[in-house]
């Protein structure tokens, strides 16, 4: 163990020497840097003809997996693509190049992945959005001013607490869903739809402090609906948008399919707002801790910014699938894993009894904590992440020039036995201080809500609905899940390539 932990921390000292050595013996600039073009390059039609002959074999999307082998193939750890109109995309996969790309940031950073959402709030259709694109759909200043009015409210740690009983009453809702009161077995063949539904009461209940009904036994049309609408925007089609973008040209299926997903979506969403706002009436207190963040927005932004409103309609879409996604690979690998389960069940015992939930023993239940991060590793609900540069960048001995499109492959790095010991066991121990399998893991090899400014806006709320939906299932049930753990796929966002079958047991 400490000879592999060894090993682990002089993998970047390794490959710093073999980058020297590279530059020494091909010529650099005066920089000491090599140009982009002695960087190891894979041809866009190598990417085009992978991903076309599997579309054509209806697999699953495996991007994640084929970039991997990219890196093998060029023997580096930095190649790039020159993809039509988007121009270069980098991709990375050390560590050390993540933090140069990471701390090189301003405080209005450009996040490549919403480029499409960008061009679409802002060009193709701006009649959704005529006053806001929101977070996802701006950059620069427009992006800041969002940023600086909404982070208050939702960054904050308290701002999530506020919501333990309402999330677990939420989470109460879907077990009882799945086993009756009277019931003691419950078998569901895929239990993704019920943890997409789940995930949508739940943002529903904190954002707007209403309940959709997403967990009734026959649920509402429009909560049916706006799944069905989240699949379609973050899907295929977005993929295929970003990829090659040929809806500049003409109006593609894809932009079909992912427009009229879009305009449903924002017409359901805005009638589940319009409708609580006005059951909701004024605030219920001038407390802010005890506002529901639609509420604080409203009080923060004024009563007629449509900035709220669109940050509650993409909280809800993104709830749906990021949450429901997350939650679903959280059930695979514990009902795989019944050691980790047992350990998560006593301490959930010792910590909390039959005793409500509370800050306090939330804050104490640190194996809890640890599980859901270690699904974050090993099931990345975003298997990369980047940025388009705003200035240049020295990445793994190269000259990265200013406006090139940067990613991060992370999915195979936080599954790299360079950094974790076992690296494709489910381990939570990893991540609990003191503990003896403890993994000192370079800071950015996992970032599974990002990093800096551009962090994931819902962290704190999306980590919180895990966490207790989490501790409802296992104080109650043993999972069990007999066909293994089910793998990701990636259309856009990670999400489980098939089927996820469970079985609660009452303990």
């Amino acid at each position: 163990m400490a000879f592999h932990r060894g090993m682990s921390r002089s993998v970047p000292i390794l490959r710093s020497l073999t980058t020297a050595a590279k530059v020494e013996s091909e010529g650099a600039s005066e920089s000491g840097l090599l140009s982009m073009d002695r960087m190891p390059r894979e041809p866009f039609l190598n990417l085009l003809y992978s991903e076309t002959m599997r579309s054509i074999k209806k697999a699953p999307s495996k991007k994640f997996l084929m970039i991997d082998e990219m890196f093998k193939k060029h023997n580096s750890d930095i190649f790039y693509v020159r993809y039509p109109v988007r121009g270069n995309m980098v991709f990375i996969r050390n560590p050390e190049d993540v933090k140069t790309l990471m701390v090189s940031e301003d405080r209005k950073p450009i996040q490549s992945a919403f480029d499409f959402f960008v061009e679409y709030r802002q060009k193709i259709r701006p009649d959704l959005f005529p006053e806001s694109s929101g977070l996802l759909g701006s950059n620069g200043e427009k992006w800041h001013q969002v940023r600086s009015q909404v982070q208050p409210d939702l960054m904050r740690p308290k701002s999530a607490l506020y919501y333990i009983d309402d999330v677990t009453k939420v989470s109460d809702d879907l077990l009882r869903l799945i086993v009756p009161d009277d019931g003691t077995v419950g078998q569901v063949e895929d239990v993704v739809p019920l943890l997409y539904r789940w995930a949508l009461e739940a943002v529903g209940t904190i954002f707007l402090d209403t309940r959709i009904g997403c967990l009734k036994k026959d649920p509402p049309q429009e909560a049916v609906e706006m799944i069905k609408h989240v699949e379609s925007v973050l899907g295929d089609a977005l993929f295929e948008l970003t990829r090659l973008p040929k809806h500049r040209l003409y109006r593609t299926k894809a932009l079909r399919v992912f427009d009229e997903a879009a305009e449903g979506l924002h017409k359901l969403s805005s009638d589940i707002i319009k409708r609580a706002k006005s059951n909701k009436g004024e605030p219920k207190s001038t407390n802010r801790d005890e506002m529901s963040v639609l509420d604080k927005m409203i009080d923060r932004c004024g009563k007629d910014s449509s900035i709220p409103q669109v940050m509650a309609m993409d909280a809800l879409a993104a709830g749906i699938d990021t949450t429901g996604n997350t939650s679903a690979f959280l059930f695979s690998l514990l009902g795989c894993n019944p050691d980790k389960q047992e350990i998560l069940y006593q301490e959930i015992q010792q910590e909390l009894g039959d005793r409500d939930l509370t800050p306090a023993i939330l804050n104490n239940l640190r194996y809890v904590k640890a599980a859901v991060k270690e699904t974050t590793r090993l099931r990345p609900v975003a298997p990369a992440f980047g940025r388009r540069t705003q200035k240049d960048l020295a990445l793994c001995g190269y000259k990265v020039p200013k406006g090139n499109i940067v990613v991060y492959a992370a999915a195979m790095q936080q599954r790299s036995e360079n950094y974790f010991t076992e690296a494709d066991k489910f381990i939570p121990e990893r991540w609990i201080r003191g503990s003896t399998e403890e993994t000192k893991v370079p800071p950015f090899v996992h970032l599974p809500f990002g990093h800096g400014s551009r962090m994931c806006i819902g962290r704190r709320f999306a980590e919180l609905e895990l966490q207790i939906l989490t501790i409802q299932t296992v104080r109650k049930f043993k999972l069990v899940c007999e066909d293994g753990p089910v793998e990701m796929a990636d259309p856009y966002l990670s999400r489980p390539e098939k089927p996820v079958s469970v079985k609660l047991v009452r303990r």
